[in-house]
């Protein structure tokens, strides 16, 4: 079998399914595929460039015409034109790529001593190659300026070829070696560590800021053990468990007592075995980790706890609270940025708590003077949005949810009532779609504006959008072991939120914001939760968008999808629905045209309010300029049923309903009095629905126009109840339509 035949075989280069990791690498038109060539027999095939396009046509990675997009690569590949598909580093200043050579054996897959420990160290996302013999290890960029393209001798024949930014090129395979995340970490300070053996005279490079020490290597023993409390291990695979171990090593010092943490830890897991601690232990005293400590075991527990603290910082902040100030340990910044304070460094008294004291929960006493000091609530939007706090706005498919929060964003950016209700806190408010692309939200937003006549300039640094498919928004996911975690882009999202200065932020929807069972409560109060600490933390509020499950009705609360913990954590909860065929009839509202109509209740309200007074929104189809037709919403307020009355009929119908009849008796008001029911005369004389003349009769008697009495009915002889007028109201309304007003 020639070389080219026996590489090619290793795979048909196609990357499906296509890792998470290496979607910010397909969104870039850098692509060009590459065929396997045998220059000479028995030499080493090369692998030269092609365009996607054209793929008998060379290219270039000088010349930026001739790269493609992922897709064409990968129909190139399909199609049997190419081998495999690479990447162009030029121009891209986001990634950082580490080219690992002659470090695995493509039939047991071992990977050199080395190799092994370069992979856990960077902690990114790591492919195989396609000769099988070699990783690639791709991480985001934090510090690297200049390009850079230089390639570092290692142990045992290998090497490693770090490229940023230079005009070279990269195969991807897109088979990620086992173990690996599926993300791109940062990445940049090894590959500057590995520069500085290929230059150990050099004392900066041009492109890095020197190398820093590792400021959160070490930590005091109970520090240790905490963190490892929280961090679970179901039969871990070996190298997250050795990279536990290495962190305990070193934040430890080597000592005795941090190897008794790390055993104990390990014996959590059926696999555990007392000899295989030992022997690692012993091994890092000769090749000892130097980029990894405390502050790894401190990541790892708070992605499983996202409110721990580790017990020194609470004892740090308590015993500090007792002199009026929060402690701030030397060495420990990289902790000053917690969102959440520790509980015991909120409102300890002075002299709670002593030096020697261990840290526990305190009760705090009440004292009548803070009442004086209470601040009102931080309302943003009508009773249904907060500072703060976590609001759910949840409707069928089809009711206009996604158009009804745009507006209710607008109108917070704006610091106008689009929709009609009261806008308390204006501010910056960011948009998050996690379904539709940007350019969907883009015609959203621009019909939302049209509708409400805005100048989009007047939304220019107020308002940001955003789509999931561009930036992902998980905050919760779960690990192989059943357990949930929070990601690491809680802590980025709350950043964000603060440096834009957002007073309300829009996640549509919320299922597409975790990847945990919408089923379980435990899981989605997890995922509220850690909602809820981003709006705390970054003092803006939050508005969830949600489903409804199959066959939910608006104004309650179980109609919400999946388990009910979301509802129940979020500050309010509003669900809208489209108008049924009786609200459809009182308010002369065609059938084919009732589903334009949009009703919006408070879901964690018991009783909804009638539809007469309901919140009633109606979707409007706007035309953009460039021709699409897009949804929009306002608000809308059902006409006057006296709408085709003149005040003289009015005033004549009331005179009618609140006099004796030829028969002698009078109308009622119950309906159940056949013959009398006064609904009777107004449809008569009217043509108007039965809801309609309810709804006539309870304004005449909201006005004190009609009235009932008792009469001596000539027919039962007897008292019975009937209708009486208001003279002087009639003799009002008959004036009134003297002046020229009408109803």
């Amino acid at each position: 079998m020639s070389g080219v035949a026996q590489v090619a075989s290793m795979g048909d280069g196609l990357i499906c399914p296509l890792p998470m990791a290496l979607q910010a690498l397909t969104a870039a038109r850098h692509w060009v595929i590459w065929r396997w060539t045998e220059t000479s027999p028995g030499a080493k095939p090369d692998k030269p460039l092609f365009r996607a396009s054209d793929p008998w046509r060379h290219a270039s990675t000088q010349d930026p015409t001739s790269w493609d997009s992922f897709a064409a690569a990968m129909g190139a590949v399909a199609a049997a034109e190419a081998d495999g598909a690479g990447y162009v580093l030029r121009d891209d200043a986001a990634h950082v790529f580490l080219d690992l050579d002659h470090c695995r054996d493509p039939a047991s897959g071992t990977l050199a001593d080395w190799a092994l420990r370069l992979v856990e160290e960077a902690d990114s996302y790591t492919e195989i190659t396609p000769s099988g013999r070699g990783l690639r290890i791709i991480g985001s960029n934090d510090g690297l300026r200049a390009p850079v393209h230089r390639r570092i001798a290692m142990p045992e024949g290998g090497s490693v070829e770090i490229f940023h930014r230079c005009p070279r090129y990269v195969t991807v395979s897109g088979r990620q070696l086992p173990q690996t995340p599926d993300a791109l970490r940062p990445i940049a300070d090894i590959a500057t560590e590995l520069l500085l053996l290929a230059q150990p005279d050099a004392q900066t490079l041009p492109d890095q800021a020197p190398p820093r020490a590792n400021p959160d290597s070490r930590a005091a023993a109970a520090d240790i053990v905490a963190a490892l409390a929280q961090i679970p291990n179901a039969d871990l695979p070996w190298d997250e468990w050795s990279k536990i171990g290495m962190a305990v090593w070193r934040a430890s010092s080597a000592s005795a007592e941090g190897l008794a943490a790390w055993a104990a830890w390990s014996a959590k897991s059926a696999k555990h075995q007392e000899a295989a601690c030992l022997e690692r232990w012993h091994h890092w005293f000769r090749c000892p980790p130097d980029r990894i400590g405390y502050a790894s075991l401190y990541h790892l527990a708070r992605m499983a706890n996202p409110l721990w603290v580790k017990p020194s910082l609470i004892a740090g902040n308590a015993i500090a609270a007792g002199r009026g100030g929060v402690a701030s340990p030397a060495g420990d910044d990289w902790e000053s940025g917690l969102p959440n304070p520790p509980l015991a460094a909120r409102s300890a008294p002075a002299g709670a708590i002593a030096a020697e004291t261990a840290p526990g929960l305190i009760a705090t006493p009440f004292e009548p003077d803070q009442l004086a000091k209470l601040p009102p609530r931080e309302w943003v939007y009508g009773h249904f949005l907060i500072r703060r706090f976590v609001s759910v706005l949840g409707a069928p498919g089809g009711t206009g949810k996604t158009a009804y929060a745009i507006a209710v964003g607008l109108a917070v950016a704006l610091g106008r009532p689009l929709v009609e209700e009261p806008v308390h806190s204006t501010g910056a408010v960011w948009i998050y779609n996690l379904e539709d692309p940007r350019e969907e939200l883009l015609r959203r937003v621009q019909a939302a504006l049209i509708a409400h006549g805005i100048r989009p300039a007047a939304m220019t640094g107020r308002l940001y959008l955003d789509s999931g498919r561009d930036q992902p928004l998980i905050l919760a996911t779960r690990l192989p072991d059943g357990s949930t975690v929070a990601t690491p882009l809680a802590d980025a999202l709350i950043a964000e939120l603060i440096r834009r200065e957002v007073r309300l932020l829009i996640v549509d929807p919320f299922v597409k914001s975790h990847r945990l069972e919408e089923n379980r409560n435990e899981q989605v109060d997890f995922a509220a939760t850690l909602w809820s600490r981003v709006a705390d933390a970054a003092g803006c509020a939050v508005l969830l968008v949600h489903h409804f499950r199959k066959g939910g009705v608006a104004g309650d609360a179980d109609a919400f999808r999946g388990a009910s913990a979301l509802v129940d954590a979020a500050r309010a909860a509003v669900a809208l629905r489209s108008m049924d065929d009786g609200e459809a009839e009182r308010f002369g509202i065609p059938e084919e045209e009732r589903w334009f109509y949009v009703r919006a209740d408070n879901a964690k309200l018991n009783l909804a309010p009638r539809p007469l007074d309901a919140t009633w929104l109606q979707l409007r189809s706007i035309t953009l300029p460039n021709g699409d037709h897009v949804q929009a919403i306002a608000r809308w307020r059902p006409a006057s049923v006296f709408r085709d009355l003149s005040m003289n009929e009015s005033a004549d119908l009331v005179e009618q309903l609140g006099s004796p009849r030829d028969d002698g008796e009078r109308w009622s008001a119950r309906k159940q009095d056949l013959g009398r029911w006064g609904g009777e005369l107004i449809m008569a004389t009217t043509g108007c629905s039965e809801e309609q003349a309810r709804a006539m009769l309870a304004a005449y008697f909201a006005s004190k126009a009609l009235r009932i009495v008792e009469y001596p009915s000539p027919k039962q002889r007897k008292l019975r109840k009937g209708l009486d007028h208001d003279p002087q109201i009639v003799a009002g309304m008959r004036l009134n339509a003297q002046e020229g007003e009408h109803p």
